[in-house]
Order: structure tokens, then sequence, then C-alpha cells
């Protein structure tokens, strides 16, 4: 059983992903803020707010595969953008 909360805290890590997402695929983004979203943002939101809130409220993937997941969509916009994150 799922709750409001969780619900809550789900659809809130998903639409700042959604709003990084947009701004990776935006050619006219800022180069620093597109280096920021890669190598900071997105994957501290994704570990820390999606990761856990869909783990709670699914039977999803293995955590595993989801964390291959953030990888492989930051080593794409990585190579898209030309970017390396130290």
């Amino acid at each position: 059983m799922t709750n409001g909360f969780e619900d809550k805290k789900f659809e809130e890590a998903d639409a700042k992903l959604s709003s990084y997402l947009d701004t990776l695929d935006n050619p006219k983004a800022d180069k620093k803020d597109q280096q920021k979203i890669i190598c900071i943002e997105y994957p501290n939101v994704y570990k820390h707010e999606y990761l856990p809130a869909l783990l709670k409220l699914t039977d999803a993937e293995p955590k595993e595969k989801l964390l291959n997941d953030l990888k492989l969509t930051t080593d794409y916009y990585s190579e898209k953008l030309g970017i390396v994150c130290e």
C-alpha cells in the first residue's frame, strides 16, 4: 500500500529529473549549468530522492538496475555534450 507522502516525494523528484533533462536537451542551455546537472544535481536527486521513493512505492527494478540506469543516463549526456565530471 502506498501513501500520499511517498507519492508526493516521488512526483517531486521525478519533476526535478524531468526539468534537468529538459536543460540537458536544450542546445541553448548554459554549459556550466549542464555540467552541474550531469555531475552533481541529477545523480544526487536520483540517488537520494527519486530512487528511495520509487523503491518504497513499487517492486520496480532491482536497485542495482536502477543505479545502472542512472549511469547510462549520465554517460549518455556526458558524451553527447562533451562534459567530463571530475
